[in-house]
């Protein structure tokens, strides 16, 4: 017995609030198990349900006043098909005793970084006098939005943490897009409080406009000749090759692997890489 598929529908979503300004939301996904002797516990407690105590978020919507106070799974029709509302209350309550059921932490900080600067703001490229990019290039800040969470939890998982080690989101992430998110760190500790143990899981997430794929100017020493790569010549003044020289410094390439014939500042060619796993950031149950 186990899940098939969590999905967020429409068709029930619904959201108020009063002269207090106390906000309500309510979401509605859809459950599908593989056994009609699936029971509510098990649906209501599936990875990607928000679970009590987790803030209101969507793919486009963020109020981390807002938490989830009600689960409500409702078996369909077909026994392997269930509805489930979450609703999301800001009304706050004495702290529970139980401190499995106490609110998450949140907070947002930024975080200085610098980054290589290819282009300025109009996509013009940042170049000398004789349109020859900078050596070495030039670098500008990068701060950026840094996401702190940090929740009681029944267990933890080791295994968690090491699968999802810089990893980025391949699902959209708290009104982020996917590649815009990625994890920084997540940490543990076990306590005990009124006789119930617990781990104190603390999430960051760390944020880029550009995403997190890597871009380098395409350039080398070398360029490929039937497939195999040949030491770039250097030319006299004349123009001409040189035989049995080799390029001092490198020269930009065409993204083929050859050198790039009369380099500028629009023709020469960048190469992106991923070099983040991507992992769906619904398994946080944020």
């Amino acid at each position: 017995m186990s899940i098939v598929s969590v999905r967020e529908v429409g068709g029930g979503r619904e959201g108020s609030v009063n002269e207090k300004g106390e906000r309500r939301y309510t979401r509605v996904f859809q459950v599908i198990t593989d056994s009609a002797l699936d029971g509510p516990l098990l649906v209501r407690t599936a990875p990607g349900i928000p679970g009590r105590g987790n803030i209101y978020a969507t793919a486009t919507e963020f109020d981390p006043g807002a938490k989830v106070k009600t689960i409500t799974p409702s078996q369909s029709d077909n026994p392997k098909i269930w509805e489930v509302r979450v609703e999301y209350d800001s009304v706050t309550e004495d702290e529970p005793e139980n401190p499995l059921e106490r609110p998450p932490e949140v907070s947002w900080s930024a975080a200085p970084y610098s980054r290589v600067a290819w282009k300025d703001n109009d996509g013009k490229a940042i170049v000398n006098s004789a349109g020859h990019y900078f050596d070495p290039p030039l670098e500008v800040d990068d701060s950026r939005p840094v996401l702190s969470v940090t929740r009681n939890e029944a267990a933890f998982n080791p295994s968690l943490a090491i699968d999802y080690q810089d990893a980025v989101n391949s699902d959209g992430f708290l009104g982020f897009s996917p590649g815009q998110a990625k994890v920084a760190k997540i940490d543990a500790s076990s306590a005990t409080e009124n006789d119930i143990f617990y781990w104190k899981v603390s999430y960051e997430f760390h944020f880029r406009r550009e995403g997190w794929e890597l871009s380098v100017l395409d350039q080398g020493r070398y360029e490929k000749i039937g497939g195999k790569p040949v030491p770039i010549p250097e030319f006299d003044v004349a123009g001409n090759e040189i035989p049995g020289s080799q390029v001092t410094d490198p020269v930009p390439l065409n993204g083929a692997g050859a050198r790039l014939n009369n380099p500028g500042p629009d023709t020469v060619q960048f190469l992106s890489f991923k070099v983040y796993k991507e992992r769906p950031f619904s398994a946080f149950s944020f």
